[in-house]
């Protein structure tokens, strides 16, 4: 007696054929020779069998493999003995993609410069312009012998900081000693005119035409209240922190003398000069540097001509106070002493402090998107096309399960999903009546993706049915 059935594994999409031979040998119908194709070198193979047992099923109906052959009067046929056969065909099912939506996260780290405020308080004072006056009226074109003047070289420091695109992105405001407008009798020395102002802090290069045109609206002026520039840019930046938090706020203090104003002296006695520095000036003034420091406020100074070394040893002890240091390899040099060099010295200051206060952070920006991407669903597999002229019978379909490679027997079919709950392990089709999937049950699906679970399809033997629990 021969007997013969063919296996399909899946997902693997190996089908293997397994057969009992008790000396008889199988016809091979090949493609071609009479026998059915399904035009990719499918082989049906067909053998002569008696009923064959199975657990919990009937006797064997009679087949061609799972497959039966149409006439051409379009009715089907067996083609054998009806009552003699029991063969098996080898196909190749095809997985199930689908697609799916996914979630993927892109997290991205940029270095950029952190947010950053300078607050330039520019001395104004009359030391700052020509000597001579301002000849015809502008502050900036000389005086006497027509010589640069101070206030000019620092109208042309600023305006080629606030126009370099080195700057860009930096926030910079401006005001000054002797802030302009109808002061009258307003007192400048509790900061209350120097902390508001001249040009609000902006971005460069977007604040710079007002800087600039603050600049050379603006001329030299009085006396040089160092105690109010002091308070006023201090005062500011204390209040920007905490309006804005996330960034950071210097001021910068531009002068070319000593303090002579709000209680401090520059006059070195009667008949003297205006160059001495006030016993009292240092006390005075480091305290508010050390109250913006401790606010998260930094104070640079800058020295230009007419500062004298007494001048720069006070700039020297407001720039520690308020935590600054523009030259770090010349201990005890603190300020920023542009003394000798005139705008481009000035210039090069700005830069140095600028590069000094802005520093990178590393902003992490998370982007969440879905994007679809093609997956084989695990427990669901297509039934294959069936050879030409035949038709797939789906009563001569049997699922078996494969662990560690050994092949169990047949688990049974129920009629859908919902009978899944009531048996132990399961398949079924799709649609009963015109199936073109195979699915095993949830309880089952878990067995299979545990990794050492396969499963095998066989076709040409009467349909296992699954008994309840």
């Amino acid at each position: 007696m021969n007997k013969f059935c063919s296996a399909l594994l899946l997902p693997l999409l190996v089908a293997a054929a397994c057969s009992s031979n008790d000396g008889a040998k199988p016809s091979v119908i090949q493609p071609g020779s009479g026998g059915a194709s399904n035009g990719g070198g499918t082989t049906v193979t067909t053998a002569t069998t008696g009923p064959l047992p199975s657990s919990g099923a009937a006797t064997t109906s009679p087949s061609t493999g799972g497959f039966m052959p149409t006439s051409t009067t379009g009715q089907a046929t067996t083609g054998v003995n009806p009552e003699e056969v029991c063969a098996g065909v080898k196909l190749e099912p095809q997985t199930i993609e689908v697609e799916v939506p996914k979630e993927v996260v892109t997290v991205i780290e940029t270095e950029v410069p952190a947010p950053i405020a300078i607050y330039v308080v520019l001395d104004n004072s009359l030391s700052m312009a020509p000597s001579g006056g301002f000849p015809g009226g502008d502050p900036g074109a000389g005086g006497a012998g027509n010589e640069p003047s101070r206030w000019k070289d620092a109208v042309d420091a600023l305006t080629g900081f606030v126009e370099d695109p080195a700057s860009e992105g930096v926030e910079v405001g401006i005001q000054y000693f002797n802030p302009p407008g109808p002061n009258g009798d307003a007192n400048l020395c509790d900061g209350t005119f120097q902390g508001t102002p001249a040009v609000d802090v902006g971005p460069l290069p977007e604040n710079a035409d007002a800087i600039v045109a603050s600049l050379e609206s603006t001329g030299p002026e009085d006396y040089t209240p160092t105690v109010g520039a002091m308070m006023g840019g201090v005062s500011f930046c204390t209040t920007f922190r905490s309006e804005n938090p996330d960034y950071q706020c210097v001021v910068v203090m531009v002068t070319d003398g000593q303090p002579n104003d709000c209680g401090l002296s520059a006059s070195c006695g009667m008949g003297g000069s205006m160059d001495c520095v006030d016993p009292l000036a240092a006390e005075t003034l480091t305290p508010i540097a050390a109250d913006g420091l401790a606010a998260g406020v930094n104070t640079f100074t800058v020295g230009m001509d007419g500062v004298t070394d007494e001048g720069f040893a006070l700039l020297d002890a407001i720039a520690a106070a308020g935590g600054t240091d523009c030259t770090p390899a010349a201990a005890g040099d603190e300020a920023c002493d542009v003394s000798e060099t005139g705008s481009a010295g000035l210039l090069a200051a700005f830069e140095t402090i600028r590069d000094t206060v802005v520093v990178t952070e590393t902003v992490t920006e998370t982007i969440t998107e879905i994007v679809t991407e093609v997956v084989a669903l695990p427990c669901e597999w297509e039934l294959p096309d069936a050879p030409d002229g035949e038709t797939l019978d789906p009563n001569l379909v049997n699922v078996i399960l494969n662990i560690d490679g050994v092949a169990g027997d047949p688990i049974g079919r129920v009629q859908s999903e919902g009978e899944c709950a009531a048996v132990t392990a399961g398949w079924h089709y799709d649609d009963p009546e015109n199936p073109t999937t195979i699915s095993v049950c949830p309880q089952t699906c878990e067995m299979v993706k545990a990794g050492n679970v396969g499963v095998q399809v066989d076709l040409g033997c009467e349909t296992e049915i699954a008994i309840p629990k």
